[in-house]
């Protein structure tokens, strides 16, 4: 008799997952039961059915929550011949392959399932009014400074929006490309907090230094406020996902904004996320089981399914499957696969969610400091100081550190 499988997933499946569900149902002769989990609360769930079983066969989770799980002894860990399977690590980006990595504990624990990052989207007919040459207008932070200048020096109202709002993990997400660039991080190779290296540093204050362009009235902004200005035509310049630029040439846009629609990547080292697919521990109690929750997560991360990822539901993380990304070949679609290929992702430590959970409070403290008047550098250096110590310990004692 064949088993039958749970499969939870992050919000509502899109179509075509649920499509492709039921052709491998069909094809194998194994139902499988969809559990949907709001994102809002998928990490306390995850969490839950890790500390307390009672957990589905196959989940789709947090690319940067499987470092977490892994350290609560939750996961399977995909055996290499099922890698290989798949077209071994080659065939996946770079970035999304890391997140299914653990310092914790060397293995693969995860299927690297969709892609996402964030990219600048611009008018090009405005900076083409201001004079900006857009091959060098965002290759660097420097650059960027003074593209958006030049926007300022041509009259061009609004030249720069960003997320300046609420706490929210976007962004540390957004902030680590002037980071990484600046060759700084958030932790070491030997996971101790890098939060006061110079290099970070002046990643932090180049992100922040970017604030002093936007005028009272578009301070504090949430990430759907910024873009539907620039939807609106309001705007020359965004940081916003990798899903917008598609939103906006389907029509969710101004006919002025549609024409004149150009992407970049953030500059320095943007940071790659999505979702990943996991097979929890438990299913090892049942060989039948096992295969079966093998043969659904090496499906939904195999290229029939990738290639319908279009960054409605999630972008591809195979690289067999960006041919066939909407708009493929326009420059568009290539500046988005050159970002996802360049980027990284956050080191898979064990204790990242705490870290994250503490940056993301602690990257928004600091806006509010400099809004208030304070400098960049000693906003940055008023919050993170604290931070550093109280990481510094909590890490050094989660590894045995003394």
């Amino acid at each position: 008799m064949k088993p039958e499988l749970e499969f939870s997933t992050l919000d509502q499946p899109s179509s075509s997952v649920c499509e492709q569900i039921e052709r491998f149902s069909k094809a194998t002769g194994i139902t499988v039961h969809i559990r949907t989990v709001p994102w809002a609360t998928g990490w306390t769930e995850m969490v839950s059915f890790a500390l307390h079983g009672h957990a589905p066969d196959v989940s789709h989770i947090g690319a940067t929550w499987v470092s977490s799980l892994v350290a609560m002894n939750a996961l399977r860990p995909f055996r290499r011949s099922e890698i290989e399977a798949l077209g071994g690590e080659t065939a996946f980006l770079p970035a999304s392959w890391q997140s299914t990595q653990s310092t914790a504990i060397p293995g693969t624990w995860a299927l690297p399932w969709t892609s996402y990052t964030f990219v600048i989207c611009y008018r090009r007919d405005l900076l083409a009014k201001a004079g900006v040459q857009e091959q060098q207008a965002f290759s660097s932070a420097a650059n960027l400074d003074q593209t958006i200048q030049q926007l300022i020096n041509a009259g061009i109202p609004n030249p720069w929006l960003m997320r300046s709002g609420s706490r929210h993990v976007n962004t540390l997400h957004q902030i680590a490309a002037w980071v990484w660039g600046a060759g700084g991080d958030f932790v070491t190779a030997e996971e101790n907090p890098a939060f006061l290296r110079p290099q970070t540093i002046a990643g932090l204050k180049a992100y922040y230094q970017l604030g002093r362009f936007l005028t009272p009235e578009t301070r504090g902004l949430e990430d759907e406020q910024v873009m539907n200005l620039f939807r609106q035509g309001q705007a020359a310049m965004i940081i916003t996902g990798v899903d917008q630029p598609y939103s906006y040439l389907r029509g969710n846009a101004t006919p002025e904004v549609i024409e004149n629609l150009g992407v970049a990547p953030l500059p320095g080292i943007p940071w790659v996320g999505g979702d990943n697919l996991v097979i929890w521990r438990q299913t090892q109690d049942s060989p039948e089981r096992e295969h079966a929750a093998v043969a659904l997560a090496s499906m939904l991360a195999g290229h029939d399914m990738q290639r319908q990822f279009n960054f409605n539901f999630g972008g591809p993380t195979r690289l067999d499957a960006f041919p066939f990304l909407p708009y493929a070949g326009s420059p568009i679609t290539t500046t988005i696969e050159q970002a996802l290929r360049k980027g990284r992702s956050h080191i898979p430590m064990k204790l990242w969610g705490r870290v994250e959970n503490e940056l993301t409070t602690a990257l928004h403290s600091i806006w509010k400091q400099i809004f208030a008047g304070e400098t960049e550098e000693n906003a940055i250096l008023n919050v993170l100081t604290p931070l550093d110590r109280r990481m510094r310990l909590l890490l050094s004692t989660s590894i045995g550190r003394t």
